[in-house]
């Protein structure tokens, strides 16, 4: 048919379109007709299709027929790249080496990473530490935008297998993220914030920070965000609701007032009524 869509071209544009916007985005289509009863296979196979294909940091598309007929080359070991010995600088140059030209699949660079931190993580080979394992991976590729990102973000992770082991250092850059946090309550602190400050892989630090002060950085901020919120509905009676939410870090009462609910159990014009009564001050 004349006005047939080329899947192809329609594909190679928007892929485009999208890194013009430093948007990368991975494409699968089927170059075939299909009838309704094949919708749902097709779509598992184009899953699949987008999965296999996804390049770190760059956009890219796939015919699914063209795809079926590729073949696997993402068996790769430390021995590929001449690693020898336990050396995580060699390793990490011959990553950024495989990583240079820009079209290693992410299902490739996945087993390679795998590979890589069994090989200087024994520990995770274990089948109980295989989730650890593999939400591990996971976030090296949500918190890495491109090559560069992913390669500095696994260099960090290596790394604090270190510190790991030097509890005094741990404890005491832990120490220094709490009072951070403290020091800017009212402010928007976020995890890359602190991953970025503190050189530590965001899923790590948060795991590190767990440990130090039983609660992940976002759950410590809105934990001593509410501990000052209920001191100043105690002594502050001519402070609004409101008025406190914004001092403790919630630009929107609203929403202070359902975390507050949530967490405490009461809203904060009930908090500070029942305290009034408890204390005697009510009349």
């Amino acid at each position: 048919m004349k006005n047939e869509i080329n899947m192809q071209d329609f594909s190679r544009k928007f892929v485009a379109a999208m890194e013009a916007k430093n948007i990368p985005v991975t494409v699968a289509y089927n170059q075939a007709r299909i009838g309704l009863k094949e919708i749902s296979a097709v779509s598992r196979i184009l899953r699949r299709c987008i999965q296999k294909n996804i390049i770190v940091g760059k956009g890219s598309f796939s015919c699914m027929q063209d795809d079926e007929k590729k073949k696997d080359t993402s068996n790769l070991s430390l021995s590929n790249f001449g690693i020898t010995g336990k050396s995580a600088e060699l390793a990490l140059k011959q990553f950024d080496s495989f990583m240079k030209d820009g079209t290693v699949r992410q299902e490739e660079c996945r087993k390679w990473l795998s590979t890589l931190l069994c090989y200087f993580m024994p520990e995770f080979k274990d089948e109980e530490n295989n989730s650890q394992f593999e939400e591990m991976i996971a976030n090296l590729f949500l918190y890495s935008a491109n090559t560069s990102e992913l390669s500095q973000n696994l260099r960090r992770m290596l790394d604090e297998k270190n510190i790991y082991k030097r509890e005094n250092t741990t404890a005491d850059i832990m120490e220094e993220m709490e009072n951070y946090i403290k020091k800017h309550m009212t402010e928007a602190v976020t995890a890359a914030e602190l991953a970025e400050r503190f050189g530590l892989v965001a899923p790590y630090l948060s795991k590190l920070f767990k440990e130090y002060s039983g609660y992940t950085p976002p759950q410590y901020l809105q934990k001593i965000r509410l501990d000052q919120a209920k001191k100043l509905l105690e002594s502050e009676q001519n402070y609004l609701a409101k008025d406190v939410a914004e001092m403790v870090g919630y630009p929107n009462p609203l929403y202070f007032s359902k975390v507050f609910k949530k967490n405490i159990g009461i809203y904060p014009s009930e908090y500070r009524k029942k305290y009034r009564e408890g204390s005697g001050e009510s009349k």
